[in-house]
């Protein structure tokens, strides 16, 4: 029955009936006895969000709730807003995934935020300029879980509305590290250099090397439990 407006002269926040241009399917009819409908000659890579009207010889019902916000030129008319899928890839990092099939997925930015199971009215922005549909999360511990989120940046999507707090992926722990024993001692070390291109496995056994020369123990006493970028 109705979109949300998405064209440079039509606000956002504004109803208006589908065009007859749309509805190719149903003769350019919009009130119809069928539950579904499909529209036709949409704007691409424009967000839309749809209502419907029940009608009987009493008069007209209160518009439907909104739908979720739709991005046309998306597989499977997904919504936009969903929580990503999140995995744990160390103790202190993780991947976060979301809908990296779809085609207009190069055309967007994205933000993503993440919300600590110990804070969570806490929303922390870790970025506003991802473009496609992955982001690796470093330097992160959350023992007892952190959730994701990934929203548009409204500025790089025509008709997007941001939500207050887009919806949030289930808490992930990261997993501990193992247990020291009683005459172990664990390092951590943050470098600041850029290995580049380097074989990480090579760095790896020069830094064994290098930190079983310093303390003056054997290298098979010296192990390197986690690399990663910073």
């Amino acid at each position: 029955r109705g979109a949300a407006g998405t064209d440079s002269e039509v606000p956002a926040d504004v109803w208006r009936d589908v065009p007859a241009r749309a509805l190719a399917s149903t003769a350019g009819k919009t009130q119809l006895r069928s539950s579904s409908v499909t529209l036709q000659g949409l704007d691409p890579y424009t967000v839309y969000r749809f209502r419907v009207v029940s009608h009987n010889p009493g008069g007209a019902s209160a518009p439907s709730e909104p739908s979720a916000q739709i991005l046309t030129s998306m597989h499977e008319g997904a919504a936009i807003e969903a929580a990503p899928k999140v995995l744990a890839t160390s103790s202190s990092s993780y991947v976060v995934t979301w809908n990296s099939q779809e085609r207009c997925r190069p055309l967007m930015r994205w933000e993503v935020g993440m919300v600590r199971h110990s804070a969570p009215d806490t929303r922390v922005v870790l970025s506003t300029t991802v473009e496609g549909g992955s982001f690796n999360v470093v330097a992160t511990r959350c023992p007892k879980g952190c959730a994701f989120s990934v929203s548009p940046v409204a500025e790089s999507l025509v008709g997007f509305s941001a939500n207050a707090l887009p919806p949030l992926s289930t808490p992930v722990p990261t997993p501990p590290l193992p247990a020291v024993g009683s005459a172990v001692v664990r390092l951590e070390l943050k470098f600041a250099v850029d290995f580049g291109d380097k074989d990480l496995l090579l760095v790896q056994q020069q830094l064994l090397e290098a930190l079983a020369n310093a303390v003056g123990a054997p290298t098979e006493r010296v192990v390197v439990v986690q690399m990663y970028a910073a």
